[in-house]
Parts: structure tokens; C-alpha cells; sequence
């Protein structure tokens, strides 16, 4: 299993309505079959598939003058080819998610075993009144 900086498992949050055991589909970027396992690390090069519910949960933040804000995070990274998948999107989206990235191959996922093959290299912060 994986653990985040505080020692907490990572998985899937109980706020969110989402697949939960894996289960066999057919990959709609590769046209392959696959266990699909929805317990793993999660990513997208579309930062709008990024800031669904599904993915950033939205919290109260209060600057220091005072001002509240809905703050969203996201972590950005690399992947080092070879240890993720790519396929499409499970969030049930009714119509295209991000002009440029085809709704089947938005969503890309990976176990995290690899020493070293995920690096993260910034934090992206949506703020709004």
C-alpha cells in the first residue's frame, strides 16, 4: 500500500460517489481489456479533469487581511514513461471534459511502486471568492 505524508493509506475519499473494487473493462484509449483497479494514484495532463469534485475537494481558506477564499490544490508531476496507464475518463462525464485531451485518454494511473518515477515538481492553487 501506499502512505501520504502523514501516514494515512491512500485511497478513494468516502465523500465522493466512485468505483470501488476493481473490475474488468476495455480500455477505450488502447481498445485492450484490463483490470481496472480503482485503488491507485491518479493523475491527468488536463488540469480541468483535475479540478472535478471527484479529484480536488474544496476547502475554506482565509488570507492574512482577512479575505476567505474556496481554495482547490493540485499537485503538478512527471511521470517517467512505462509506469502509467492511460485511459479514459470514470467520472461519468456527459460531454467533453477538455478541448484538448480526448475524454479517453484523459485519465492517467499507476500503483506508485517505482523508486523515483513520480516527481513532483510544483503546486497549483485555484482560489476563488
Amino acid at each position: 500500500s501506499i502512505a501520504a505524508l502523514g501516514g494515512d493509506k491512500v485511497g478513494i475519499r468516502d465523500d465522493t460517489v466512485r468505483i470501488r473494487k476493481p473490475f474488468m473493462r476495455v480500455n477505450q484509449h488502447t481498445g485492450e481489456e484490463e483490470l481496472f483497479d480503482p485503488s491507485q494514484i491518479f493523475c491527468s495532463p488536463s488540469i480541468r479533469y483535475c479540478d472535478l469534485p471527484q479529484y480536488a475537494k474544496e476547502t475554506e481558506w482565509c488570507a492574512e487581511d482577512g479575505t476567505r477564499y474556496k481554495a482547490k490544490v493540485a499537485f503538478q508531476l512527471r511521470l517517467r514513461p512505462g509506469t502509467y496507464k492511460v485511459g479514459q475518463e470514470t467520472v461519468r462525464a456527459k460531454g467533453e471534459i477538455d478541448p484538448h485531451i480526448s475524454n479517453t485518454e484523459i485519465e492517467w494511473y499507476t500503483q506508485g511502486t517505482e523508486h523515483a518515477s513520480h516527481v513532483l515538481t510544483g503546486l497549483m492553487v485555484k482560489l476563488r471568492p
